[in-house]
């Protein structure tokens, strides 16, 4: 469930689990930001809510 980047003594593996981490890490900080937006009125948006 989450990356093992803290155990891994492989120095290229370390660098895979640690690239896995920051995309993680940045779906998780564009999906807040996503939901930051979802309760405010777009200029063009369709009148379509969550």
């Amino acid at each position: 469930m989450t990356d093992d980047l803290w155990t891994v003594e492989d120095p290229e593996q370390r660098q895979s689990e640690m690239t896995d981490f920051l995309k993680n890490a940045t779906l998780f900080g564009a999906a807040l930001v996503l939901v930051a937006f979802c309760g405010t009125a777009w200029p063009y948006a369709l009148n379509i809510g969550l």
